[in-house]
């Protein structure tokens, strides 16, 4: 059996106490395989193999209320959402909550949206330029809220509200981590205000449906009704969790993918040959995916010579992974033309993330907008560093992005 190396105390990535960006410094200073603490409570998995088996072992499970039990959530509106969450569920209860929505998240039902999103993009820019400013702060004026309009959308939340809502998200998803007393506050005020929001949204559409997601889970509305069997707690639920499940991951990826086009010199190569853009979006994920994820397991297992007991935590280390030296060649080279290979940024296995699509298609139109409106876009000089979040997904939540010398300005 292979067995992993103990870390001390002050060389472990996930105890409570340590912050965002020390975790990634503890992460990212490993250089093996697999890991556990002086516990034994939990073991890193580091190899793309491990990482991918076990998301795909039924017998691992999600963490969702272990984790929000660790940070003393018990009970009140942020639990209540969390019990009846997809993205907490295993087994048959998980797939009763996904199936009837999956079809909605397919490539090309997706495709549907993409026109909108181009007009979402186009005009976020062109809100930039009226500023009168030759710059643009690429996370809270074009990532953040272009992927909120586009979730909103595909929901059926109207557009005037997807600022509000976009911040809602950002700030539950602090749920999914490790939360300190200021982001459990948040993310408690979060949950209370979106889930009042959504059942308000719930009976406006009942009097106005409208051919979105909301509308024909409700079975009205000119589109196709949406077969369930979901409580109306349950509906809320899903369609909270399809708002903000991605949405702060994706908006990080914009942000983050910018910034590396820049450092990486392969902006050009987008401007020079746009149809790069499909693998450009899987290379840009592989490079920097924004999640790394974790796993129980549900009983006594072994897995490729690896023992797991019942209870103890599977961390999985994507950005490792995707690493690994044996599945990718020259793996710190960003390489635009890189041949796609298996994607472990969305996971793998049941809780393969419902939303990948959507983002990829999001993610196309954003770098599309910005390469091909701004050929000769740079990264401000003036404006110091980019500003590095690992509190919850990993990426950038400041870049400013010089426009000038691109065509209109």
């Amino acid at each position: 059996m292979r067995e992993p190396k103990i870390l001390a105390p002050d060389e472990w990535p996930f105890d409570a106490g340590v912050d965002g960006a020390e975790r990634h410094r503890r992460s990212d200073a490993l250089s093996g395989d697999l890991f556990t603490d002086t516990a034994g409570q939990s073991v890193i998995f580091r190899g793309e193999d491990d990482v991918n088996r076990l998301l795909r072992d039924r017998r691992m499970g999600a963490v969702a209320m272990p984790i929000l039990q660790m940070s003393g959530v018990t009970h009140g509106p942020l639990f209540e959402l969390w019990s009846v969450l997809m993205f907490g569920k295993d087994g048959d209860e998980h797939a009763r909550l996904r199936k009837p929505i999956a079809p909605e998240f397919q490539s090309k039902a997706i495709e549907r949206y993409r026109a909108g999103m181009r007009s979402n993009a186009s005009a976020l820019l062109d809100a930039a330029e009226e500023r009168g400013r030759e710059a643009i702060e690429v996370w809270s004026e074009y990532a953040l809220p272009l992927v909120s309009l586009s979730a909103c959308e595909m929901v059926g939340i109207p557009a005037a509200d997807a600022a509000k809502v976009g911040q809602w998200s950002v700030d539950l998803v602090a749920g999914f981590f490790l939360m300190d007393k200021n982001m459990l506050a948040k993310t408690e005020a979060a949950a209370t205000a979106f889930v009042a929001y959504l059942n308000n949204l719930l009976e406006r559409k009942r009097e106005d449906p409208a051919d979105d997601i909301a509308s024909r889970l409700l079975g009205i509305g000119p589109g196709e009704p949406i077969e369930h069997d979901l409580s109306d707690v349950e509906l809320v639920a899903l369609l909270a969790n399809l708002v903000f499940g991605g949405l702060e991951a994706t908006a990080k990826v914009i942000t983050t993918g910018v910034y590396h086009l820049q450092k990486e010199s392969s902006w050009s190569a987008l401007v020079e040959e746009p149809a790069l853009m499909p693998t450009a979006v899987s290379e840009l994920l592989r490079f920097a995916p924004p999640v790394g994820m974790a796993r129980y397991a549900t009983e006594d297992l072994a897995t490729d010579d690896v023992s797991l007991a019942a209870g103890q935590l599977a961390m999985l280390t994507i950005d490792a992974a995707s690493k690994d030296p044996r599945k990718y060649e020259c793996p710190m080279q960003l390489q635009l033309d890189r041949t796609p290979g298996r994607q472990i940024a969305f996971g793998a296995g049941p809780h393969f993330c419902l939303g990948a699509n959507l983002a990829k298609v999001i993610l196309e139109v954003a770098f599309a907008e910005l390469t091909q409106r701004y050929p000769a876009a740079r990264l401000h000089e003036e404006d110091g560093e980019a500003v590095w979040d690992y509190d919850t997904f990993h990426g950038i939540t400041h870049l400013t992005l010089t426009l000038r010398g691109a065509s209109g300005l």
